[in-house]
């Protein structure tokens, strides 16, 4: 499997996010910017849904 070896590694990537200046962040600090922009498009597509 290369460089994801275990299944939790995999899945802390995919959460990471594809930004690659998150590459360089920590852990954290990218799943944050993932977060924050999944929550955003949330909030927009509510918006216009009107929900």
């Amino acid at each position: 499997m290369g460089k994801f070896n275990d299944f939790s590694a995999l899945i802390r990537a995919a959460c990471r996010g594809g930004w690659p200046a998150s590459l360089q962040l920590t852990e954290r600090a990218a799943t944050m910017i993932a977060n924050d922009y999944v929550n955003t498009v949330c909030e927009q597509e509510s918006l216009k849904l009107k929900i």
